[in-house]
């Protein structure tokens, strides 16, 4: 089941991003609604979210396994003046439009057993039995105009890296065997791996606009 919003969605450059996706929760009625609440919602580049974001969603969901599949969603908050107008006046800001805190990077973080059968809490796992990986995605106002998304694989990071790239502020999956959350390793991740490509190396801005530009979220 799908709530019809296609009257009230955002226009623009930035979409209501989804952290915990519609597709998630679709068991009931009322589980799916819930996703579709403003809380669940973060400012987010309406070309990632409906490409390279929505591609990473399906592909973790399909890491569901007999064990438990960790999954932390969240957005890094790094510059306190990139603030925009919300665009809640069908797609165009008004009187009512409050002023919006934009974040300059979301995250998503996954963990699991690697056989995904043993059965076992993960603090009784051996470190050689969980993999886990990172996805850092910034949000910044370059001026690049982009044809394409860089490739995932240009956004991957161990855990640990992302936990100091917020400043320490967080500890993620404090229960995980030592050692896990320092490396990751892409082809762990069949699923993963096959929408990954190869790194670009010409670095991880997500833009597609310039900052002179009409840009409202």
């Amino acid at each position: 089941w799908q709530p019809n919003l296609a009257a009230g969605s955002y226009r623009g450059s930035y979409d209501r991003g989804h952290q915990l996706p519609s597709a998630d929760r679709t068991a009931t009625r009322e589980l799916n609604l819930q996703t579709f609440y403003a809380t669940n919602m973060t400012p987010q580049l309406n070309r990632l979210n409906q490409d390279m974001w929505a591609n990473l969603e399906a592909k973790v969901r399909a890491q569901i396994c007999s064990d438990t599949l960790y999954v932390v969603v969240g957005c890094y908050y790094g510059d306190d003046t990139w603030v925009l107008k919300d665009a809640c006046n069908w797609g165009e800001t008004s009187s009512k439009s409050k002023d919006c805190l934009m974040p300059t990077a979301r995250y998503k973080l996954v963990m699991r057993t690697k056989s995904g059968s043993t059965g076992k809490p993960i603090w009784e796992c051996t470190a050689d039995e969980v993999m886990a990986i990172g996805f850092w995605f910034p949000q910044s106002f370059t001026g690049e105009k982009l044809n394409s998304l860089p490739p995932l694989a240009d956004y991957i990071y161990p855990v640990a890296d992302i936990e100091r790239m917020i400043g320490g502020e967080f500890e993620f999956f404090p229960l995980a065997p030592e050692g896990v959350k320092n490396s990751c390793n892409i082809s762990d991740w069949p699923g993963l791996s096959s929408i990954a490509g190869k790194p670009s190396g010409k670095g991880m801005t997500t833009e597609n606009f310039t900052s002179v530009g009409k840009v409202s979220w």
